[in-house]
C-alpha cells in the first residue's frame, strides 16, 4: 500500500520537471495529472515558488511561464 498519495506524487513530479527543465511535454502531462488528483492552481503555483529556492529562480521562472500557458489553454 502507497503511502504516498497520487496528488502529492504528482506535485513531486512537477518539481522534478522544474529541476530537469523539462517544461514542454512532461511539464503539461504532469500538471493535468495532479489537476485530475484533485491539486489546485494554488498548489502548483507554490511548488514552482518553493523551486525558485531549491531549483533555481532562472527554472522556476521557465515553469511559471509554461504553466500559464496551460491554463491558458485549457480555460
Amino acid at each position: 500500500m502507497p503511502l504516498i498519495d497520487q496528488k502529492t506524487k504528482a506535485l513531486i513530479v512537477i518539481a522534478v520537471d522544474v529541476a530537469n527543465q523539462t517544461l514542454s511535454g512532461p511539464f503539461q502531462a504532469h500538471v493535468d495529472m495532479a489537476l485530475k488528483q484533485g491539486a489546485t492552481k494554488e498548489e502548483i503555483e507554490e511548488v514552482l515558488s518553493f523551486m525558485c529556492v531549491y531549483g533555481g529562480f532562472n527554472k522556476a521562472a521557465g515553469a511559471f511561464a509554461a504553466l500559464k500557458e496551460i491554463f491558458e489553454q485549457n480555460s
